[in-house]
């Protein structure tokens, strides 16, 4: 793993996440491969590596640089596209966090308002000031903060008006028992109208069925991502990924946008 970024093994992949208020595909995440040996290493197998070894700095800065490289033009394509881009706990620990993800934005020339910063609920509970301060930070330069998996941490529920977040993205497993669409969601209803009383985005993860997708359109999610909308693919396929999943939403009835 420690020549993996010199060999160029470690590559991104990327993921649509369609808005529904204007019923597209504005939004990707960048989602990180390690390419070993003809093999996709997904990052649950190498990141927990990389934090416990303490390369997770130096290869969490070549991803976000990568990324933003890669879909810089995509993004200047239109000022309501962003890329949302995973960070770690330990990341965010790093006293020179912020400035260095500021240091990337200006050197790819990527406007810090289409970056959005994907943190998990995990490393916001109990998180040193430091960490709150950096996020902030990088808020008032414009960069977004979003929670990742909420849902499946409940004790921070009581906190979310205290951290700097402007999106949550909803768990899958909120979504996964929707066969029919006449379930009854409380909880999933709950935390959407929660988000949206504190003035927060909400996204929901793991969408793979229309009828997924017609049930969050009811129940007011702001974004959706998942299979249904498109899976992780390299970045020549952009432009497709996103016609795919714009249409795949538009596809859905009745149509609302």
């Amino acid at each position: 793993m420690r020549h993996a970024v010199e060999r160029h093994e470690i590559v991104v992949h990327y993921q649509p996440i369609v808005n529904i208020t204007v019923g597209s595909a504005t939004q990707v995440e960048a989602l990180v491969r390690w390419h070993r040996a003809d093999e996709l290493i997904p990052p649950l197998d190498f990141i927990p590596a990389a934090e416990s070894s303490g390369l997770i700095n130096t290869l969490g800065q070549a991803i976000l640089e990568l990324a933003c490289s890669q879909v810089r033009d995509w993004l200047a394509g239109d000022e309501a596209r962003s890329v949302a881009v995973n960070v770690s706990a330990v990341q965010l620990r790093e006293p020179d966090f912020a400035r260095d993800i500021l240091t990337i934005l200006a050197a790819t020339g990527v406007d810090p308002r289409q970056l959005i910063i994907e943190v998990t609920e995990s490393a916001c509970l109990g998180s040193p000031r430091r960490v709150i301060e950096q996020l902030s930070h990088m808020r008032e330069r414009g960069i977004r903060v979003a929670l990742d998996d909420f849902g499946t941490g409940y004790s921070t529920l009581a906190r979310l008006r205290e951290l700097p977040v402007d999106i949550i993205k909803v768990d899958k497993s909120f979504i996964d028992e929707v066969k029919t669409g006449r379930e009854n969601l409380p909880i999933l209803n709950s935390i959407i109208d929660l988000g949206h009383t504190l003035g927060l985005h909400v996204t929901v993860e793991g969408v793979e069925t229309a009828t997924q997708a017609r049930q969050l359109r009811r129940l007011g999610s702001d974004s959706m991502q998942g299979f249904y909308f498109g899976r992780p693919s390299p970045v020549e396929f952009l432009a497709d990924m996103e016609w795919q999943a714009t249409n795949a939403y538009r596809q859905l009835t009745p149509a609302s946008h």
